[in-house]
């Protein structure tokens, strides 16, 4: 899975864990929901700032939100 959907998907889990809309995690944050909707659903690369916006407003560390964003295993190099 790309890292933009492993970091929304967490956010959403979260925010329905603790039981607010889009609306609600948006007022938290300071961001449209439209926003935070799009973030959740992997739409958006988003900057670090924005991380710890989101993270502070569902009140974790931002490595809450990253800690499942895996390393692509690097490209295999082929001798001749």
């Amino acid at each position: 899975m790309e890292p933009e959907a492993v970091v929304g998907a967490k956010i959403r889990r979260l925010r329905e864990d603790a039981g607010w809309t889009l609306e609600q995690l948006g007022d938290r944050c300071g961001m449209d929901l439209s926003y935070v909707s799009r973030v959740e659903r992997g739409l958006k690369n988003v900057q670090m700032r924005t991380i710890v916006r989101i993270a502070c407003g569902l009140g974790v560390s931002p490595a809450t939100l990253v800690e499942d964003v895996r390393c692509p295993e690097p490209p295999v190099r082929r001798t001749p």
